[in-house]
């Protein structure tokens, strides 16, 4: 991914700067490759069992294979290989599931699950723009808008997603994501969706979009993160999700964020090189400011 021009002078090639090494040491991917390279020499600590060397052939294969991954791991955040977080992300998953059920769970523990099926019953009356459901419903799917929705009178920011297929009976809840994409600065960001026991989509939108940000803003402003799921028969599932804290987090640097150079072109097209098998959601209703408006072309979905 080149990097957006600058007129002050470009630091010498593979020199990372003070901001991009505290910026990479302070991430969750930092902090998730730090505790299992700890695990993993608890782990050889164990195997050594007070000796200075391992005698038991099976241990020492495994003391090397740890040995072995937890380096790759280090130099590869060293070099700054995890920084983009579908990578690092699968990168970590990757090695953790090699190296074991311990290792597997410190990152499920880390990566906690996100927001949980609405309770059983019917859903509340809920309000949306009639042409922002419009247009996603006519969307190719799998996609995301995100927009505005009311319930009991409060606004909020919406997740609205048009699924390609219906989610299976008895579907518990799903695992969210978010993360900043780009190295020198903000170019996208970054969603993750996993539904259990169905599929796993992704997706970048514009930090510039008004509309992203005045949906987020939104998101900000509620107690809880909400989340719309419409299949294409047009039936709606409600979500929710935690308290917005991690959005909150992000958002002075997202708010910060400038037009660079077609900046969200050029990591839109690295992104999606990089999501090759990975399903992804076709971004829609980006353009239209009008569509987070809830004054005049009011949609209710019926319980």
């Amino acid at each position: 991914m080149r990097k957006p021009q600058r007129q002050s002078k470009q630091p010498t090639k593979g020199a990372t700067s003070t901001a991009e090494q505290q910026r990479r040491a302070s991430s969750p991917i930092a902090a998730t490759v730090g505790q299992l390279i700890q695990l993993s020499l608890t782990e050889l600590q164990e195997l050594r069992g007070g000796s200075f060397l391992i005698e038991d052939p099976d241990k020492l294969a495994k003391g090397l294979k740890l040995s072995q991954l937890g380096a790759d791991l280090a130099r590869a955040f060293e070099r700054g290989e995890l920084d983009d977080p579908m990578v690092g992300w699968d990168t970590i998953s990757r090695v953790a599931h090699e190296l074991g059920p311990r290792y597997q769970e410190l990152v499920a523990r880390i990566r906690q699950p996100g927001p949980e099926l609405s309770p059983a019953g019917p859903l509340p009356r809920l309000t949306l723009n009639g042409a922002f459901v419009q247009e996603l419903l006519l969307a190719g799917p799998p996609a995301l808008g995100l927009g505005v929705i009311e319930e009991g009178g409060k606004q909020s920011g919406v997740f609205a997603l048009k699924l390609d297929g219906p989610l299976p009976n008895g579907a518990s809840g799903f695992r969210f994501g978010h993360a900043l994409y780009g190295k020198d600065c903000v170019e996208g960001i970054y969603f993750t969706f996993e539904f259990y026991g169905f599929a796993h989509y992704h997706a970048l939108v514009d930090p510039c979009s008004p509309v992203v940000r005045g949906a987020i803003a939104k998101m900000l402003d509620a107690v809880d993160l909400q989340f719309l799921v419409i299949n294409t028969q047009g039936q709606a599932s409600a979500f929710r999700g935690s308290e917005p804290s991690m959005l909150r987090n992000d958002w002075p640097k997202i708010e910060a964020t400038r037009h660079v150079d077609n900046a969200f072109e050029r990591a839109s097209a690295g992104f999606e090189r990089q999501a090759v098998k990975k399903p992804l959601l076709n971004w829609v209703c980006r353009n239209d400011v009008s569509q987070l408006d809830l004054s005049q072309d009011r949609l209710d979905l019926n319980p």
